[in-house]
């Protein structure tokens, strides 16, 4: 059985399954996450999407959603959900399941194993009719639950602007599509084509199990062989951060809906910068200096002193390597609001910030990194998108390294900062149908 050290989890290959392990006693519960990470492509992101629906309907020996909370009440309220997201151009489908531990319940001894065999029971022992397809009825039931999962996303005007600037900005790959899939595709899958679609996602997909609380390497380890065994693999994802085109242009994209605020978002890339760049931690200086925070360039400026939004924010997308504004501005304040943003990027390319507001961005920085400590699930979310972009370090590290950034290195970093896209949502106008239209234009 290789070792393949992850760096502060203990990690080992189980045939066709990573395992990540974090022994603490800081927690009164075991948290256990499967995730299960595909190619995000058009052609497979919403039977993949469907997959997360139908598998939390009923297994084998758990028939329906109602004896599998009876089961999970049985492990004393253990907490289960599937679900989907994406890591870069990576689809991940993920089974989460959290339980008290063992040692809190007098007279338990086997509620790690009764954890482990559950997982095993959902992702890989499903419900089937005629042994060769899904239950067509937990089919439909999951197509009715994704749909409404997307046009909540249209429905919620602030996500719906999010997503059109990175549906617009990244057109051309992958990482445009949404992880739940397109409503386009949803009439089409039934029973027995989700059922093949599964077969190939558990030979061609990576496997990482993670398990966090007070456990021991080889209790984890013999329990997965047990109950969790797959067969060997060798899977060869492409990278989580796919291309990274050059910015010719930058485009204007206006979309008219009945919107009573205006959705200002800008979308821009990092000239490859991503969670596994050396210059990553000035990167996330640079974002927090711009509008990761309350002292931030574009809250005090932008929201406050200019009274131009209602708020205004921006975040990394850390595995893709892109850089995203949101405000949400009076639809007559299009062009000022553009001017202002733009005057906080050539601001920070010139270095125009301060030693208190780089110390404030500093803490600001650290006190998160440390706040990961302090729950399972982010954890785990720090530790798996280390082990997508093969950057395997403790938080203390990163923050080590953070801790160590300067002007020089901030302004390095801005240079790289090309704005790529302009979404505008507006409200609609009489004298034009609503829809989109787009400009290339030079700024």
């Amino acid at each position: 059985m290789a070792v393949q050290p992850l760096g502060w989890f203990q990690t080992v290959a189980c045939d066709g399954l990573r395992v990540h392990i974090f022994p603490t006693r800081q927690f009164k519960t075991v948290t256990c996450v499967l995730t299960v990470q595909v190619p995000l492509a058009e052609r497979t992101v919403t039977p993949t999407a469907m997959l997360a629906q139908v598998l939390q309907r009923g297994s084998s020996k758990y028939p329906t959603i109602r004896e599998m909370k009876q089961y999970l009440d049985h492990l004393y309220g253990a907490t289960f959900h599937v679900d989907v997201d994406k890591r870069g151009e990576r689809q991940v489908l993920q089974l989460y399941l959290d339980l008290p531990h063992e040692k809190f319940v007098p007279g338990e001894r086997e509620l790690l194993e009764k954890a482990i065999a559950f997982l095993s029971e959902v992702l890989l022992h499903p419900l089937l009719e005629d042994e060769d397809r899904f239950v067509a009825r937990h089919v439909e039931a999951g197509r009715i639950a994704l749909r409404r999962k997307i046009e909540g996303i249209i429905d919620d005007k602030i996500q719906y602007a999010q997503y059109r600037c990175v549906s617009e900005m990244c057109r051309n790959e992958p990482y445009r599509l949404l992880p739940y899939g397109r409503l386009e595709d949803l009439p089409a899958i039934e029973a027995a084509g989700l059922y093949r679609h599964y077969r190939r996602l558990l030979a061609d997909s990576q496997m990482d199990l993670f398990v966090v609380g007070d456990v021991r390497e080889e209790q984890v380890v013999s329990l997965v062989e047990k109950h969790l065994s797959l067969p060997s693999r060798h899977v060869q994802l492409p990278p989580a951060s796919g291309e990274f085109p050059p910015v010719e242009n930058v485009r204007r994209v206006v979309e008219e809906m009945d919107v009573m605020q205006g959705k200002l978002n800008m979308g821009l890339r990092t000239g490859g910068l991503t969670l596994a760049s050396t210059d990553y931690p000035a990167l996330m200086m640079y974002n927090g200096l711009l509008g990761g925070f309350p002292h931030s360039k574009l809250f005090r400026n932008v929201r406050e002193e200019a009274s131009l939004a209602y708020y205004a924010f921006s975040r990394l997308e850390s595995l893709k390597g892109l850089l995203l504004i949101q405000t949400g501005i009076e639809v007559d304040n299009y062009e000022k609001a553009v001017d202002i943003v733009q005057k906080q990027l050539n601001m920070m390319r010139q270095g125009d910030f301060t030693p208190l507001e780089m110390e404030q961005t500093k803490a600001m920085l650290m006190h998160h990194l440390r706040e990961v400590y302090d729950r399972t699930g982010s954890l785990i979310d720090f530790a798996f998108r280390g082990l997508i972009a093969n950057m395997r370090q403790k938080p203390d590290e990163l923050m080590e390294r953070i801790a160590v950034v300067n002007k020089d290195d901030i302004q390095r970093v801005a240079e790289k900062i090309q704005m790529d896209t302009i979404y505008f949502l507006r409200n609609r106008r009489q004298q034009k149908e609503a829809g989109a239209y787009v400009a290339d234009v030079e700024l």
